[in-house]
């Protein structure tokens, strides 16, 4: 295993794992800030793919795995417990870390895979196969993030501007 790949990656994950221990807990939500997580995703998706490109079956289960990944972050964007407080207008959330940790063992899956099969993008390779359902699921882990991020903008900015929460 090339540890020269998986150092940029242990750092992302460190810092994944900072924010996980946090996010049991009830927080004060920013929605200027809440780009962050999918734009470091997103980040992480795209250095993984820099230093082991991918095959285009592998780019057609990213795209894949974004689609589905956006439908189910719709869904748990919904899901996720937004309130305001009525005595100052702050925004508050109660997060799930499931899509961190997803994240983290997609990516760490994927580079393990080809690092350890030696796949090359070009190969008929068995493990080729296993490289492609980690494309689609690093498209789904993002599409997951960024959409989930979506829904409670657009939610938390309704919030705000005081209509009821049809959540």
């Amino acid at each position: 295993m090339n540890w020269s790949k998986l150092l940029p990656l242990f750092v992302v994950a460190a810092i994944m794992l900072f924010r996980l221990r946090r996010a049991a807990k009830e927080q004060p939500l920013r929605i200027e800030r809440m780009w962050i997580m999918p734009a470091l995703a997103s980040l992480l998706i795209l250095a993984s793919l820099a230093f082991v490109p991918t095959p285009p079956s592998g780019w057609l289960a990213l795209i894949a795995g974004v689609l589905v990944g956006a439908a189910a972050g719709w869904h748990r964007g919904k899901l996720m417990r937004i309130r305001v407080e009525p005595a100052t207008g702050q925004l508050f959330q109660q997060a799930s870390p499931a899509a961190t940790i997803l994240l983290i063992v997609i990516v760490f899956a994927r580079t393990a895979i080809r690092d350890v099969a030696g796949v090359n993008p070009g190969d008929h390779h068995p493990a080729l196969l296993a490289t492609i359902i980690t494309d689609g699921l690093m498209g789904f882990a993002v599409g997951l993030l960024i959409f989930t991020r979506i829904e409670m903008y657009l939610r938390a900015k309704r919030l705000l501007a005081g209509e009821r929460d049809p959540a």
